[in-house]
């Protein structure tokens, strides 16, 4: 079974099914538009532990693995890698993270609540990084259910807890943070422990095989800071509020650059899970 990349366009999400509103839109724009930053600033932090996520999934013998919310599709040649004789499909809701992907993998503009493929046709589905994006996790969650066959794999990474380094205080010092988004675009205090991840799997009818926590401490350098806060993530709550000149850049560079190590560090907590789904 082959799942061609449809025509341009995104399905939007039932509004009436919400564990959290949203802000979608803002959310699609954000990562539309730095999709290319992303892929070079930010998806490679979040890349290794998505590798450690499929180093502790079964998925040699797999014929099909759907990643949803793959972005521009690191991990998907790890995928490959790790089961050599599966179709390896990338999922995402923008075409602008899709078209960076590698082309010789199908990729699916793909609503993670409502997903454009048969029940029972993947025997493991990955959500790196991508659920605290969607307005009801059950449902997102109930949906990998449906397209899993039987004893089928999920695995996934959210964020636990976070400690912001200075330099996110220097950014917003430079630059007052723009009037807060509502609704936000995501929401992490729904999974945001062990506990919370381990009863949303079950709320699934998913049986939950390994959920475990490791630290991320991540150095920024000033430029890599910089992409984050204006290509990757803009008009976050610590945002820019306006256009940024060139003195307003060296100015910001030049403090950041006199900080230390630990004060451009990121320390965030990953969540990952491992469920199966009812056996035949």
């Amino acid at each position: 079974m082959t799942f061609p990349v449809p025509q341009p366009g995104i399905v939007a999400y039932d509004a009436t099914v919400t564990d959290s509103e949203l802000d979608i839109e803002a959310m699609l724009a954000t990562y539309s538009g730095g999709a290319s930053a992303y892929r070079d600033v930010w998806a490679p932090v979040l890349l290794r532990f998505a590798r450690g996520l499929v180093d502790r999934m079964s998925l040699a013998g797999a014929g099909r693995i759907l990643e949803i919310g793959c972005g521009p599709g690191l991990l998907l040649p790890a995928l490959a890698d790790a089961a050599p004789a599966a179709q390896i499909v990338g999922g995402d809701r923008t075409g602008d993270m899709l078209a960076l992907a590698p082309a010789s993998f199908d990729r699916v503009i793909c609503d993670a609540m409502s997903m454009p493929f048969p029940s029972a046709t993947f025997d493991a589905v990955l959500m790196p990084f991508m659920l605290f994006h969607v307005p009801s996790d059950t449902a997102a969650i109930a949906e990998v259910a449906r397209i899993l066959r039987p004893s089928g794999a999920i695995g996934l990474a959210v964020w636990g807890g976070r400690r912001d380094p200075r330099a996110f205080e220097v950014w917003g010092e430079c630059f007052p943070p723009p009037p807060a988004t509502i609704p936000p675009r995501s929401d992490h205090t729904r999974m945001d422990t062990p506990d919370k991840v381990r009863r949303l799997m079950e709320r699934g009818s998913l049986t939950v095989q390994d959920i475990w926590v490791e630290p991320l401490a991540h150095v920024w350098s000033p430029d890599g800071f910089i992409r984050l806060q204006l290509e990757v993530f803009p008009d976050e709550p610590l945002g820019t509020g306006g256009a940024i000149n060139a003195d307003q850049l060296h100015a910001v560079r030049e403090r950041l650059r006199a900080l230390p190590a630990e004060d451009m560090t990121d320390n965030c907590e990953v969540i990952r899970a491992i469920a199966t789904a009812p056996g035949p």
